[in-house]
């Protein structure tokens, strides 16, 4: 499977891997031979996984949000601090 991801974690595009037959006929082409690719099917379970992680990002570690809790409180207390410093508070 040919997938590329951006330093952030996003998904750029994926293309599932798979063998072709071009002799073969389809119902949209009539009686005329067209190449279909017999996908593989562990490439569409990992680009199945890709796009359910998309519209369903899995959640963020504990660590993590405990980092972000930290984040946000400094940044409330930074806030205070100005505010008292000038006499909002």
């Amino acid at each position: 499977m040919n997938s590329r991801i951006t330093k952030n974690g996003k998904l750029k595009n994926n293309a599932v891997e798979g063998a072709g037959d071009s002799t073969r006929t389809v119902y949209s082409s009539g009686s005329t031979p067209v190449y279909v690719m017999t996908p593989d099917k562990e490439s569409i379970k990992k680009a199945h996984d890709l796009i359910k992680n998309f519209i369903n990002p899995p959640k963020k570690s504990k660590k993590r949000q405990k980092n972000r809790q930290i984040l946000v409180k400094k940044k409330l207390s930074t806030m205070k601090i100005n505010m008292e410093m000038q006499g909002l508070l």
